[in-house]
């Protein structure tokens, strides 16, 4: 075999290899939906709503190319043996170990942000008065990679719908998966916050797989020192947990070399972890370099 067929060879193999690799299939969980933070829902079925908004979430996804959906049946089953059900999975953490659980790829962690009815009365000039009330609904996920921890994208949706002829009481007690409701203001504003978020998760999904695909170990640097604990540039919206470890390292400038040396100088236990930093003390350290404001640190793998 002569050089040029055996490196057109190696080319077609490596070509190949790596369009197998890009075109694998992800395996995805989506978690059941909650209400966020101190949302005052104005509809009476809540449980109903938020398991719907998940149902109708993991429908349109079905229809998504090279991704895995885990079925509701086996996620909820496992949420009720891990003692999830009553408090929700609402942590970065404990959602990880869900999805380690489950043996995904990547987590949808999604909230019901706002899901309203506003009447306005009074709508027009002089004695044509008009009155209506606008249906609004906001949902929002994270995309997680399980293996790592690491948020992969976000998505915020909206969905209105206004009629001028229906007052709020008119929409009370509708039931919901009806055939009333769907055809509601309620209805068609969700529904149009569900193709919105269908919609933004394309995209979101593309980047997720990117960063699956490419990423290394996730980075960051010492931007404080207090008494013995090591303050990072790193936390809970990076997936830093509890349980994490950062190793600490050093580049220097070598005369005689292009690029800085790496110096390990040790490693870190996290301590509390907030949503932009965590505060960490020294687990290991190396003979002769001390760790300092500056160091860069690199989570374990």
């Amino acid at each position: 075999m002569d050089k040029h067929r055996f490196l057109l060879i190696i080319v077609l193999i490596f070509g190949l290899s790596i369009s197998t690799f890009a075109q694998r299939s992800y395996s995805v969980a989506v978690l059941p939906f909650e209400a966020a933070g101190n949302l005052h829902l104005s509809w009476n079925q809540k449980d109903e709503l938020l398991d719907g908004i998940t149902q109708m979430i993991t429908d349109r996804l079905a229809n998504q190319p090279d991704l895995i959906l885990i079925e509701r049946r086996r996620i909820k089953d496992l949420l009720t043996e891990q003692q999830f059900q009553q408090s929700g999975v609402v942590d970065l953490s404990s959602a990880v170990q869900i999805g380690r659980l489950l043996g995904v790829d990547i987590l949808l962690l999604g909230t019901l942000n706002d899901f309203s009815l506003t009447s306005r009365s009074g709508i027009g000039f002089g004695p044509l008065q008009v009155s209506g009330t606008t249906a609004k609904t906001v949902i929002s996920a994270r995309l997680v990679g399980v293996e790592k921890g690491q948020i992969l994208g976000s998505i915020e949706a909206e969905g209105k719908e206004t009629s001028l002829d229906i007052a709020v009481d008119k929409l009370q007690g509708l039931s919901f998966g009806s055939q009333q409701f769907k055809e509601s203001i309620v209805g068609k504003a969700l529904n149009k916050a569900i193709d919105n978020f269908s919609e933004q998760f394309n995209e979101s999904l593309i980047n997720a797989k990117d960063k699956l695909v490419n990423s290394g170990g996730l980075k960051g640097k010492v931007i404080a020192i207090k008494g013995n604990y090591i303050i990072v540039n790193l936390g809970s919206k990076d997936g830093i947990t509890s349980t994490t470890k950062l190793s600490v390292f050093r580049l220097e400038n070598i005369e005689g070399l292009i690029d800085p040396v790496r110096l390990p100088n040790g490693s870190l236990q996290i301590v509390s972890v907030d949503e932009n930093a965590a505060v960490t003390k020294i687990l290991t350290t190396v003979d002769g370099l001390s760790i300092q404001v500056g160091d860069l640190v690199e989570v374990e793998n």
